[in-house]
C-alpha cells in the first residue's frame, strides 16, 4: 500500500523502511493498531481513526513527557539483526548467534548524537530503558547518563517498548532487551508491533506469527497480515482478507476487501465496496449495506456515514450502537471514536465534544482536537496549542520544557 512521506509528502510503500525521495526513516513510525495508519513515534493519538495511543500524559523523572502506550501493543516492536562479518571474522552471509551478535556490538565505539525525532518510552522496567544514538550512518543505544549499552553497529535502532526494541543490521532485523541481549534471533525479512503476545512476521514473502522468545506460532503462509486484536488477526491470502486465532485456524474466512482489527466484539469489513460490521463469528449483528464508511467501536459506539443521495440523506457522520441503532443523528463533518464518555465532533470546521446522548457538552469552537485520555484532550485554539478538561476549561501549552504542562511539539 502507498502512502504519503510525512517529510516530503511524496508517494512511497508502506513496507520501505527509508523514503527513496528525501530519505526520511519510513520505519521509526508506528502503526496504529486499530486503522493501520503509520503515524511519527509519540503520537498522543490517531489523526485518522481517533484512537488513543498515548494513555497517560505527564512529566517524568528522565523527561518531560512521559509515554505509556496501552497494555495490549507495549509488548514490543521489532525489527532484525543479522551478521558482522568485519568484527566478528565470521564469512559474509554467515549468521551469528544472539551471544555472537550481542557480543559483536560490544566491540565498537560510543560516540554520538541522540536520535531526532525518537521519544523515550517510560515502561518502569529495571534497568533503565536506554534510547538510540547515531554515530554517522549508524546507530546503538545509550542509557539516562550516557553510558553506552549497544555500540553504534546498527542500521537502525528503535524505541524500546515492552522491553524489547527493534534494530537492523546488515540488512536483517531483530530485538534487542534493554541490557543490549539479543533477544530474538536474526531470521526474518520484515516484521510488525507485537499486540497480545504476537508479532506479525514475514518469512521471504510469506507472512506468519511470532511471539516474544521468536517462536513461531503462527505458520508464515499468508500473503500480508495485521497485529492480533481480542484474539483475532487479519491476514491476507490471495487478494482478500480474514481473520485467525491464535493458534493460527482461519475463523473468518478471507473474503473480505480491506484489513481491519476486531474492537469490543466487532471487527469493521469491507466487501464489493460496502463496508459492514462482523462479529467474531463472521455474523453481521448491524444491518448490512447502509452506510459507506464506519469506524472502529468505542465504549459501545461506532461512527458511520451515509453519503447524500437525492434530498433523503445527508454526506454526514454519526454514532451507531453495537446493535445498529442510529444513538446520535449523522450531522457532523467529521467525529473521533468515544474516550471517557466523550467523542470529538466537526461542525462547520470547528471542533468540540459530545457525550453519549448527543449533547454538545464542550463548545465547537477549536481548530482541532483529540480524543481524550487521562481527563484531558489536546485541542488547538486560534493557532495555539493547549488541554481541555471534560468541561472545556482551556489551558495553553507552556513554552518551557521545564513546566509540568508542557509537552513536545513533535508529539502533537
Amino acid at each position: 500500500m502507498l502512502i504519503s512521506c510525512p517529510k516530503c509528502n511524496e508517494k512511497v510503500s508502506d513496507r520501505a523502511h527509508i523514503c527513496p525521495h528525501c530519505g526520511f526513516r519510513i520505519d521509526t513510525l508506528m502503526r496504529c493498531p486499530d486503522c493501520g495508519k503509520l503515524v511519527q513515534p509519540g503520537t498522543i493519538a490517531c489523526p485518522d481513526c481517533g484512537y488513543p495511543l498515548v494513555t497517560d500524559i505527564g512529566p517524568s523523572e528522565n523527561h518531560p513527557m512521559s509515554l505509556t502506550h496501552p497494555e495490549r501493543r507495549t509488548e514490543a516492536d521489532m525489527n532484525k539483526v543479522g551478521t558482522f562479518p568485519e568484527e566478528t571474522g565470521k564469512s559474509d552471509g554467515e549468521s551469528l548467534s544472539g551471544n555472537e551478535v550481542s557480543s559483536a556490538m560490544s566491540e565498537s565505539g560510543s560516540e554520538g548524537t541522540a536520535v531526532e525525532g525518537v521519544q523515550e518510552l517510560t515502561t518502569g522496567s529495571k534497568p533503565p530503558v536506554p534510547t538510540p544514538y547515531q554515530k554517522g550512518n549508524m546507530y546503538g543505544y545509550r542509557d539516562s547518563e550516557g553510558n553506552t549499552i549497544v555500540p553504534a553497529t546498527l542500521d537502525s535502532a528503535g524505541p524500546f517498548i515492552g522491553g524489547l526494541a527493534r534494530v537492523k543490521f546488515d540488512g536483517k532485523w531483530g530485538f534487542i532487551d534493554v541490557r543490549g541481549n539479543m533477544a530474538i534471533a536474526a531470521v526474518y525479512d520484515d516484521v510488525e508491533l507485537f499486540s497480545e503476545g504476537l508479532a506479525c512476521a514475514r518469512l521471504n514473502e510469506s507472512w506468519g506469527f511470532i511471539d516474544t522468545r521468536g517462536n513461531i506460532v503462527v505458520a508464515a503462509v499468508y500473503d500480508d497480515a495485521r497485529s492480533f486484536s481480542e484474539g483475532f488477526a487479519c491476514v491476507e491470502l490471495n487478494g482478500e482478507w480474514g481473520f485467525v486465532d491464535t493458534h493460527g485456524n482461519m475463523v473468518i474466512a478471507a473474503v473480505y476487501g480491506k484489513p481491519c482489527s476486531f474492537r469490543e466484539g466487532l471487527a469493521r469489513v469491507e466487501l464489493n465496496g460496502q463496508w459492514d460490521y462482523i462479529n467474531t463469528e463472521g455474523k453481521t449483528p448491524v444491518a448490512p449495506g447502509v452506510y459507506d464508511a464506519v469506524g472502529l467501536f468505542s465504549q459501545g459506539f461506532a461512527a458511520v456515514k451515509r453519503k447524500k443521495r437525492w434530498h433523503f440523506t445527508s454526506d454526514r457522520w454519526g454514532f451507531v450502537d453495537t446493535k445498529g441503532k442510529v444513538v446520535i443523528p449523522l450531522i457532523y463533518d467529521s467525529v473521533l471514536g468515544f474516550s471517557e464518555g466523550l467523542a470529538a465532533v466537526q461542525l462547520q470546521n470547528k471542533w468540540g465534544f459530545v457525550n453519549k446522548r448527543g449533547d454538545m457538552v464542550v463548545a465547537a469552537i477549536y481548530d482541532s482536537a483529540y480524543s481524550f485520555s487521562n481527563g484531558r484532550a489536546m485541542v488547538e485554539l486560534d493557532e495555539k496549542g493547549g488541554f481541555i478538561d471534560h468541561k472545556g476549561t482551556f489551558v495553553p501549552i507552556p513554552a518551557s520544557p521545564y513546566d509540568p504542562n508542557y509537552i513536545d511539539e513533535r508529539l502533537s
